[in-house]
């Protein structure tokens, strides 16, 4: 109820200025700019020129839960890298940090209430502090470079906010409807420009020709990590929007989530991550043979021979995904998975050398041979005593947390995904009438299942969609129980509807 109210407070009006006051304010800003041309470097020019009108903004759009709507979008696209001290940091960290800023700001100003699943939120926490002590061994039982451990080991956590974010200031309507909205749009946009990436030719495809074989313009559209970290958010958004698209009662949006996840499903296909391939496709069945069961289901069925069609019909375009059906034993022979047998064979002697603290967060890497040509995969760990730039993740989380983190960061990793099974036990069983629960689930599983194989959670664009899932499943769990989430808004009927204030429309 306090959350419905808070979001009826009257917004603050905007700046009135007389004449002499804008003329005042116009030479205040033509003399900032000035000495921003004359003073700052040219790449600082821009932003330091655009800074003036965060403080516009305020008045413009007071209610900070506004501005955050669109840090999903403004993470999607966060793909450049830029050096800070010495340090690489991409943007989408930076515009993580700065709604992390005015999340805390706001909390801290409005006194509000924290978290009330503290189940959730308590499992997430311990398993920081299993990675702090594998940080601590790393460093004083190891010998690793302070710096590098502390990056290093920090990877798989500094998206975790964003999951607080969505629970604390999008659990009540309209903020619900709001946020999914927002990611159907960042679903969108990316799916667009992955697209025509892959058709302009402008994807990149030397790491692949370094790696023994050429695969040419596999799409990644913004992501960092590449095509197999685009993967990763496209395995836990295409179900999501899915979902939500089946969720929204107005047809406008119903018709711009099925495009976003329809494109979404052509750019798991784009990717050519084999992975990608079958997590994406299988969740999306999945959900929509839960969502049509026994009345309906011919429409599963129907999705299954028009995406088989489609890609039989450009069997050329997706050779890469086809062979694992047409030539499954001549998969074995390839050099992807050559090089992940021996590479993963290797990891599996170092833990078993290490099986307690492991070689260290922030170890340095090396390849074995020499090159990357006929060794990409094998890597092996040394101490490291300079700073390092990039750390790698041993295309597996399971293999990356027990050798650099030994078991202190093997619990860490149990307890993420045991906070991810209870957020999803939760939501399922309070979902009341509605399957939005379901999509998120199928998502989330078809990402933990490539988890296996490769290790995208490191990747900050890629590990914060898991943290904003993983935050609309705890809210989806509590609404159950609050103001149902399956609203007149969106189609669903509950008997509590008249015992509480209406619901906003979209």
């Amino acid at each position: 109820m306090a959350e419905n109210q808070e979001s009826r407070i009257p917004s603050v009006p905007a700046l009135l200025l007389s004449g002499k006051g804008f003329l005042r304010l116009s030479g205040l800003l033509f003399l900032y700019f000035a000495c921003c041309i004359m003073m700052l470097p040219a790449q600082a020019v821009i932003p330091a020129m655009l800074l003036p009108g965060l403080p516009m903004l305020l008045f413009a759009v007071p209610e900070p839960k506004s501005w955050l709507l669109l840090l999903p979008l403004a993470v999607s696209i966060g793909y450049k890298e830029m050096s800070m001290g010495g340090f690489p940091v991409f943007s989408s960290v930076i515009f993580m940090f700065v709604g992390y800023a005015v999340f805390f700001t706001g909390m801290i100003a409005r006194n509000a209430p924290g978290v009330r699943d503290r189940r959730f939120t308590g499992l997430v926490f311990l398993a920081y502090i299993a990675q702090i002590v594998s940080l601590l061994i790393s460093v004083h039982v190891n010998g690793q470079h302070p710096i590098n451990a502390i990056r290093e080991s920090h990877k798989y956590f500094i998206h975790a906010p964003m999951a607080l974010i969505v629970i604390t200031w999008y659990r009540q309507d309209p903020w619900f409807h709001r946020i999914l909205k927002a990611l159907v749009l960042t679903l969108l946009v990316v799916s667009i420009y992955g697209i025509y990436q892959f058709h302009s030719g402008s994807a990149w495809s030397i790491g692949e020709v370094a790696s023994g074989y050429d695969i040419q313009g596999r799409a990644f559209s913004t992501f960092r990590g590449g095509a197999n970290g685009y993967s990763g958010f496209l395995e836990l958004m295409v179900p999501t929007v899915l979902a939500a698209s089946f969720h929204f009662r107005r047809t406008a949006w119903r018709i711009t989530g099925f495009l976003a996840a329809a494109l979404g499903v052509l750019n798991g296909m784009y990717t050519y991550s084999r992975g990608g391939f079958i997590t994406i496709s299988l969740a999306c069945l999945a959900y929509l043979v839960y969502h049509f069961g026994r009345k309906k289901v011919w429409v599963p069925f129907l999705f299954l021979a028009v995406f088989a069609g489609v890609v039989s019909f450009n069997a050329d375009t997706f050779h890469r995904q086809l062979v694992l059906i047409t030539d499954p034993a001549g998969v074995i022979m390839e050099p992807t998975l050559l090089h992940r047998y021996v590479s993963y064979s290797r990891f599996i002697e170092d833990i078993s050398a290490n099986p307690v603290f492991g070689v260290g967060w922030g170890a340095r890497e090396y390849y074995a041979g020499g090159t990357s040509l006929y060794s990409f995969w094998e890597v092996r760990h040394e101490r490291s005593i300079d700073h390092i730039e990039h750390f790698g993740g041993l295309n597996s989380i399971v293999f990356d947390m027990l050798l650099k983190g030994g078991i202190a960061s093997g619990i860490s990793l149990l307890l993420i995904a045991a906070s991810s099974l209870y957020a999803a036990v939760k939501a399922y069983r309070n979902r009341g009438d509605g399957d939005l629960p379901v999509g998120l689930i199928a998502g989330l599983t078809a990402f933990w299942a490539h988890q296996a194989v490769d290790n995208l959670l490191q990747w900050p664009q890629t590990g914060a969609f898991f943290w904003i899932s993983l935050g609309l499943l705890v809210v989806m769990a509590e609404r159950e129980k609050e103001s149902p989430y399956i609203s007149a808004d969106c189609g669903g009927k509950d008997a509590r509807a008249e015992q509480s204030p209406p619901p906003t429309r979209e």
